[in-house]
């Protein structure tokens, strides 16, 4: 009975062992990829917004993730739309939606309004539902597209089990051969012996021990099929709607470094706040911003913003 238990112990952590390294392995091919499309960035700088796709969008292909961060940078986008108003009262951030018609927004930004307009507290929205709506999105309008991946066969690792345990047999059968009879007189009878009994006994420990290995690899490939699944495949209008984004990154963090010497030259939307905080670039127009664009079109208010750091916080 303790023999049992020691090999259902050591499959069930051979499995978690392979559903890390599965997961890992796919998490390092997705980073390979948005590291890729970064370092051939053909763009230096891109000023305009482009393609209002919104951030939730952007935030997803930028790295097949989500955060409270990109939540927030929603909200302030949203904002700077006229969607909704951020208000900071009592240390606390109050949220007021306006009565703006939202027919032409995505579904992921109308899934944020539906749900403020449901919920009062903020820290309990639900990154993985709006995850949700945001591949949705993106497939509609045809920026990423869904991996086409080879179905799982999991007569493959039957197959290669069976394989692996008779070519393992044959192997130390023939060894042990080796060892045992090399340089003796040759006894058919105790050899046939031999050939029939080492097999036998070796059979249940060499046929366990290649199941536990492929228990391993099993969980190893579903791990990495499965993570795998959920990103988006990188398409080229993909990669352009990405370069163009980290170009105008490069161009606010640019632009932050020369606004207060050229302030009266420079004009910059609202909502750049909004990738600026996408970008983690919010440090750098925090407080210019209300000295370079302020007049009756600016919908947030920066002390607000500033306020709502902590409240907002990862």
């Amino acid at each position: 009975m303790d023999v049992v238990i020691l090999i259902i112990i050591l499959a069930i952590i051979l499995s978690l062992i392979g559903d890390i390294l599965g997961k890992f392995r796919a998490s390092r091919k997705l980073k390979k990829e948005i590291k890729k499309v970064k370092l051939e960035n053909p763009y230096l700088y891109f000023r305009d917004i482009p393609n209002d796709y919104g951030i939730g969008v952007y935030a997803f292909l930028l790295d097949y993730k989500l955060n409270k961060r990109d939540f927030k940078a929603a909200l302030i986008d949203l904002s700077a739309k006229g969607y909704l108003k951020l208000l900071a009262t009592n240390n606390s951030l109050r949220i007021e939606l306006t009565s703006k018609d939202n027919t032409n927004l995505l579904k992921n930004e109308k899934y944020i309004l539906n749900w403020l307009n449901e919920n009062s507290n903020i820290k309990k929205f639900k990154i993985s539902e709006w995850k949700k709506y945001i591949i949705e999105d993106i497939l509609d309008l045809k920026i990423g597209e869904k991996r086409k991946m080879k179905e799982l066969d999991d007569d493959k690792y039957t197959k290669l089990h069976k394989v692996l345990t008779i070519t393992s047999l044959f192997l130390i059968t023939a060894v042990l051969f080796i060892i045992v009879y090399i340089g003796k007189p040759i006894d058919v009878f105790s050899i046939i012996i031999f050939l029939v009994l080492v097999p036998i006994i070796s059979f249940f420990p060499v046929y366990l021990i290649i199941g536990l290995i492929m228990v391993l690899f099993s969980s190893f490939d579903i791990a990495s099929y499965y993570k795998l699944s959920k990103s988006l495949k990188y398409t080229e209008k993909t990669k352009d709607v990405i370069r163009t984004i980290y170009a105008l990154g490069a161009f606010i963090k640019d632009f932050s470094l020369f606004a207060d010497r050229n302030i009266n030259e420079i004009i910059i939307w609202e909502r750049y706040f909004s990738y600026a905080y996408l970008l983690g670039l919010n440090d750098s127009l925090d407080l210019k911003y209300s000295k370079i664009y302020n007049n009756e079109h600016f919908k947030i208010d920066i002390t607000t913003l500033n306020n709502s750091n902590e409240l907002l916080k990862n």
